[in-house]
């Protein structure tokens, strides 16, 4: 409907265009009062072309959110010229 939820994980998954999963980091982030989730830290640790894929995360304890089924949505593919996991800690 349009409603902006604040409080909602998202996680974001990476694959090569061959469908390889890449490992990147900062993958996880949680929706503002606008309902944007922000990955400050999100990193790729390999060049080439990429597609990204953003999950909700069915929160347990969350009554307002937790009735409806996790979602996702899929990038058009896209070309990482330089990458790398400096400093990961996720």
């Amino acid at each position: 409907d349009g409603t902006p939820w604040e409080g909602v994980e998202v996680r974001i998954t990476a694959a090569e265009n061959n469908g390889a999963t890449l490992a990147p980091c900062g993958t996880i982030a949680t929706t503002n009062s606008s309902g944007l989730a922000i990955f400050p830290n999100f990193q790729i640790n390999k060049p080439g072309v990429v597609h990204l894929t953003a999950h909700t995360i069915s929160p347990i304890d969350d009554p307002d959110v937790a009735a409806y089924p996790s979602d996702s949505v899929v990038s058009t593919d896209f070309v990482i010229t330089g990458a790398g996991n400096q400093g990961c800690t996720e």
